[in-house]
């Protein structure tokens, strides 16, 4: 940032010098000729080298600063050829001549450049607008440059119609120019954004000078004039913006092509109002011209329909591409409203087996204790630990073992009712959360279970016999918390471990005493 600082300041001083020589003629007709020829050619191949170093610094820019210097380079030759003529052979410059060459080779190279900047990808019909803003803010420039450029240079006697063609083409070129300026400003990629406002800015400033250089050559020119420091600016400001220290774009973060296809693109302010600035202008020249002239002439006449006729389609287009809009919003919400629920069946859901995980068995048990109280009702939680599943993962590996436990998972699933909650809450440990029971249905439920367990399972290419140890913990009418039932749950189950596996047992709160271990109902319901 510092070496851009010092360089900015140095093409600053450089231009207020040489605007100060061209203008007061501080050395002299003769000098001051020397020095705008010359000064002019250097500050175009200083913007060529800064262009050299800028793409060699931002790959993912490199096309635009190649092409930006190559635009200098053939200016830049352009001068040396006219200062060859004003100079060495004391002659006025022919035109058309090899300078008009270098000069207008430069537009469709300055062109390129500017189109190859970094821009975020736009769909067809978002192109289709913007192109029409192109044609809306090119017509108006070209409607105000004829009125005030393009129409003199273009009835001016006494030159060859070659001559006039190469005349005009360049405030064409800077039409062409200014119009992309403006339409492409608004899509080049942020971290490109302040470098290509100042090349902007200083393709703007030297096609006044062009403009200028069209006209004033028709009236009462001089070499020396002082808007002869556009080139001088612009081509300086060109040079101080390929050494702005644009981020590299290794250091961006870019979205996924899913991202970019379906996020709706929101104009800002700025792309939404640029075209009417232009269109303002232009009904400002063309009032003017009617109140000085009486009239705007054919060709201003037909350009002026044009420009209406473009910017009635463009409004079409707009209204059109904000129905779109609205309706890539309401995909876009609903989207994210599927997203939000997704993401919080995962905050809440086990992502192996989709049972409940922890969190929301400990908030549903909150919530059963809580109705449990005001009504008196008996809730349950059983805990399932798995017998022998450690030797299924030693033996198969863990992905046998995480097909076994999403298979024991949907035999828990099968055997639960609707109103129970079943939940993985560790590695091979399961819990169901039984409301409003009586007095036998939570061991029933627990044998149901063993019994839906006992059947082998197949993981391929094995067969898997597994077992579980269940314990169950019975609060009635009581208020202990989602942690009291689950510890006096856990607790016994390994009671019914201690007791050779493959059973049942339960514990009462709120003292969690053991009450029965692999008790035999009188019937399963």
């Amino acid at each position: 940032m510092r070496q851009f600082r010092l360089a900015a300041a140095v093409a600053g001083v450089l231009a207020a010098l040489f605007t100060a020589t061209v203008t007061f003629h501080w050395f002299g007709a003769a000098g001051s000729n020397a020095i705008d020829d010359l000064g002019e050619a250097l500050a175009a191949f200083a913007a060529v080298g800064a262009c050299v170093v800028a793409a060699r610094r931002h790959r993912d820019a490199h096309t635009a600063w190649i092409l930006l210097g190559a635009s200098a380079l053939s200016w830049g030759a352009g001068e040396l050829v006219w200062s060859w003529y004003d100079l060495v052979q004391h002659r006025e410059v022919p035109v058309p001549s090899l300078a008009d060459l270098g000069f207008l080779a430069a537009v469709p190279l300055a062109a390129a450049a500017i189109l190859a900047f970094p821009g975020a990808p736009r769909r067809a019909a978002r192109r289709a607008r913007i192109g029409l803003d192109g044609a809306i803010i090119a017509t108006s420039l070209l409607f105000v440059s004829w009125a005030l450029v393009l129409g003199p240079v273009w009835h001016t006697a006494g030159q060859s119609a070659l001559g006039q063609t190469v005349s005009l083409a360049y405030p064409v070129g800077d039409i062409v120019i200014a119009t992309l300026v403006f339409i492409t400003v608004a899509h080049v990629r942020r971290n490109h954004r302040v470098p290509f406002v100042m090349a902007g800015v200083a393709l703007l400033a030297m096609a006044v000078a062009d403009s200028a250089f069209a006209y004033i050559t028709n009236q009462v020119f001089s070499d020396t004039n002082a808007l002869n420091a556009g080139w001088v600016v612009g081509y300086l400001l060109i040079a101080v913006a390929a050494l702005h220290p644009a981020r590299p774009s290794n250091t961006r973060v870019l979205p996924t092509a899913a991202d970019v296809a379906d996020a709706p693109i929101i104009d800002g302010r700025g792309s939404v109002f640029l075209p009417y600035v232009p269109v303002a202008f232009a009904v400002a020249v063309g009032a003017y011209r009617l109140a000085s002239h009486g009239r705007v002439g054919p060709f201003l006449g037909v350009t002026g329909t044009v420009l209406v006729g473009l910017f009635s389609l463009r409004q079409l287009v707009a209204l059109l591409d904000n129905l779109e809009l609205g309706r890539e919003l309401q995909r876009a919400v609903r989207a994210l409203e599927d997203r939000e629920q997704q993401l919080t069946f995962q905050a809440f859901h086990d992502g192996l087996t989709g049972l409940a995980n922890r969190s929301l068995l400990w908030d549903r048990i909150g919530h059963a204790v809580a109705l449990g109280a005001r009504e008196e009702r008996t809730i349950a939680v059983l805990y399932v630990d798995l017998d022998g599943f450690k030797q299924v993962n030693d033996t198969l590996g863990h992905a046998a073992g995480d097909q076994l436990l999403a298979a024991v998972a949907e035999r828990m699933r099968a055997v639960v009712r609707p109103a129970e909650t079943v939940a993985r809450i560790g590695g091979d440990e399961f819990a169901v959360l039984v409301e409003g029971v009586d007095e036998h249905s939570p061991e029933a439920l627990a044998h149901r279970l063993l019994e839906a367990l006992s059947t082998p399972f197949t993981v391929a290419p094995n067969r898997v016999v597994v077992g579980a140890s269940i314990g169950i913990a019975v609060s009635r009418r009581q208020h202990p918390s989602a942690d009291e039932l689950v510890r006096a749950a856990d607790a016994a189950m390994y009671d019914a471990k201690r007791a050779g596996k493959g059973r049942v047992a339960v514990r009462e709160l709120p003292s969690a005493t053991l009450r029965a271990v692999n008790p035999v109902p009188d019937r399963v319901v």
